[in-house]
């Protein structure tokens, strides 16, 4: 299974000294520290989850589906947003997806989709609610002039 794995706080030199073996330093992601739960017990976000959750949501923002189709991965406040909104004229295919956690109990992820003519950035954050990982903010950044 894999998950999104939180990143370590950025700060400049800071553990230099864990990341030194043999008097290399060892950058490759795979032997950097990424427990499977967080010192609180979180849970890990799978990526599978994240994807499937922003590819439903892509289709509710795009009009190919109805609010409903998300209304157990989504918060209430963002169900009611999708609600609202009116679909964009636009068909997108989701493509990468990146995370980054943000304590205690959430993600941030940022992705791109793309449509026959451009890219577009789409963002999202992910809160642990009741044990479920729920998106709670999802927007796609539309260029100006085109909403």
């Amino acid at each position: 299974m894999r998950a999104l794995k939180p990143l370590i706080d950025y700060e400049p030199f800071r553990d230099l000294r864990r990341l030194l073996s043999g008097g290399q330093l060892d950058l490759i992601p795979e032997h950097l520290p990424h427990p499977r739960l967080s010192p609180r017990g979180r849970p890990p976000l799978p990526l599978a989850h994240v994807r499937s959750v922003l590819t439903g949501v892509l289709a509710v923002r795009t009009g190919q589906q109805s609010p409903t189709y998300v209304q157990g991965w989504v918060g209430a406040s963002l169900y009611a947003q999708l609600s609202r909104q009116a679909p964009l004229d636009v068909r997108l295919t989701l493509n990468g997806v990146r995370g980054c956690v943000v304590p205690p109990s959430s993600y941030e992820v940022s992705a791109t989709a793309a449509s026959a003519a451009r890219a577009y950035a789409l963002l999202a954050r992910f809160d642990l609610a009741d044990g479920a990982w729920r998106c709670t903010v999802f927007d796609v950044i539309v260029p100006p002039g085109r909403r």
